[in-house]
């Protein structure tokens, strides 16, 4: 990559590698947005800035420099590609002459001190991205403000996203809250983990299945994220809960003999989100089920690569669906199976109404087709609810039952306990 010194993006075209809140006017008096700032007295706050060109008109350094002919400052530095930097035009004429670059044309990028700079969300066009550690851990464990979130385009898939951290959207336009429900397809990122518990009652109560598991949403950047699934306890159960569970072969791992108690397979699901707006998210992911757990699995690997979506098409009325194929890795695995999930929930309440919170009952669907029999279909409809009860902790809950003659249980429930962080 080629280092010009003589020009830059327009601000409407800026892509920065720091955070928003950079720029802090010092040894100078207070400015307005219609002041001039002149970039002697402008300091970054953060690490280098790597400004991008991009269509649009371009500003040389005297734009920004009010004559000085000193280089650009060291904390800035302008990259293009070779065909960029052949054909950008020399300045031309006096530096003295050149514009001055104010608040204003600066578009409202927000400052570190907003009684000594303007502040603002970001122009259009303005993105943050990391190192790849740094873009992880600010995923995990960032504070950063829904007012930094952007739409992803499928367009873009390739090109932005991957060095941006995650942040939470902003309400949908209907304010339909983006938020996971159990036996029910994501289509979204989440940062959460919750331990959910579930019962079976098989075969008109000659037993019961239990399963106790927890399950971690991580994501790790705006166009990626990992799910992990962890089943550590099960008994006389052959069924897993959670969003597009693999199928009958077991979302927890394989069959259970009577009697037997122990721990499940666990579950690695990286995630990529392919389309991002505010009343509409669709996600594509490949759950990975390892025979890890005690039960005769017999070594079966199973992969489930799906799609889902998540929708707010009005009112707070939330649509989401998915569908996948739960394929085995080895003939022991059995049959490939088709798997379909689809969703429909209304959030009755405001998120800080005390106990009540963002409650939201819905009704899923599932459907698991064995793809070389017809006949072997298992057809389920749950009902549940989640429920705010403050400060991010979350409860959930949902009934299970099959409609269909092929079943492998009679009715399943589940309770969850969440916390987003």
């Amino acid at each position: 990559m080629m280092l010009i010194g003589v020009g830059c993006a327009s601000p409407a075209h800026v892509r920065t590698s720091l955070p928003l809140r950079t720029l802090e006017a010092v040894d100078s008096p207070s400015p307005t947005r219609a002041d001039a700032l002149r970039p002697g007295h402008v300091r970054t706050s953060l690490p280098r800035r790597t400004p991008k060109a991009e269509n649009g008109p371009r500003l040389t350094w005297a734009d920004v420099s009010r004559g000085r002919d000193d280089p650009p400052p060291s904390e800035v530095r302008t990259s293009y590609s070779p065909k960029e930097a052949v054909h950008e035009p020399p300045f031309e004429g006096s530096r003295a002459d050149a514009p001055v670059l104010t608040y204003a044309d600066m578009s409202s990028v927000e400052s570190t001190r907003p009684d000594r700079g303007v502040t603002g969300p970001p122009p259009s066009g303005f993105r943050t991205t990391y190192s790849p550690a740094g873009t992880i851990g600010e995923s995990l464990f960032g504070k950063r403000p829904s007012s930094e979130w952007r739409p992803l385009r499928f367009a873009t898939l390739f090109d932005e996203g991957w060095d941006e951290p995650w942040v939470a959207p902003p309400a949908s336009p209907g304010s339909a809250p983006r938020q996971g429900w159990l036996n029910a397809p994501d289509g979204d990122f989440y940062r959460l983990g919750f331990l959910t518990y579930g019962f079976s009652d098989i075969h008109k109560h000659e037993a019961t299945g239990h399963l106790g598991q927890f399950t971690l949403h991580t994501p790790l950047s705006r166009r990626l994220m990992l799910i992990t699934n962890v089943p550590f306890v099960r008994a006389n159960d052959n069924l897993g809960t959670g969003p597009m569970r693999p199928g009958r072969r077991g979302g927890a791992g394989g069959s259970m003999p009577d009697g037997e108690v122990g721990a499940g397979d666990v579950t690695f699901t990286p995630r990529v989100m392919l389309i991002d707006t505010r009343d509409f998210s669709m996600v594509a992911q490949t759950s990975v089920r390892v025979p890890t757990g005690q039960m005769s699995t017999e070594g079966q690997t199973i992969l489930t690569p799906a799609l889902q979506f998540w929708s707010n098409p009005f009112g707070r009325f939330s649509v989401r669906g998915g569908a996948g194929v739960d394929v085995g890795l080895n003939r022991a695995a059995g049959n490939a199976h088709f798997i379909g999930q689809t969703a429909v929930g209304y959030t009755f309440t405001d998120h800080d109404v005390p106990l009540l919170g963002d409650f939201t009952p819905y009704v899923s669907g599932f459907v698991d087709a064995d793809l070389s029999d017809s006949s072997n279909t298992l057809a389920t409809v749950t009902t549940g609810f989640r429920n705010h009860v403050g400060r991010d902790w979350y409860v959930l809950g949902a009934l299970e039952i099959p409609v269909t003659g092929t079943r492998t249980f009679d009715s399943m429930t589940s309770f969850a306990i969440l916390k987003n962080w």
